[in-house]
């Protein structure tokens, strides 16, 4: 074989290998992309499901303070009962 034959092979090998990299790149970037999107919905759903976890104790919270200030005007009532006995 000539070096003319050898460059010439060289330089298809070389431009056959940037296209094949290339196109493993794009379908690697395409997995982690799929994958990046997968995660943030994930996350989103955990987001969520705490942001209702949260309401959920916000509402229980409400609820016994409530009871709370209830309880609390019971006993006064009583003990202004018991005062003016």
């Amino acid at each position: 074989m000539r070096i003319r034959d050898l460059m010439k092979i060289g330089v298809l090998g070389t431009a056959a290998a940037l296209t094949f990299g290339c196109a493993s790149n794009s379908a690697d970037l395409a997995m982690l992309k799929s994958q990046h999107e997968a995660d943030m919905q994930q996350a989103m759903d955990m987001a969520n499901d705490a942001n209702a976890k949260a309401d959920e104790a916000l509402r229980v919270a409400n609820e016994a303070n409530s009871r709370s200030m209830a309880t609390e005007e019971k006993l006064n009532r009583m003990f202004q009962r018991s005062m003016m006995k």
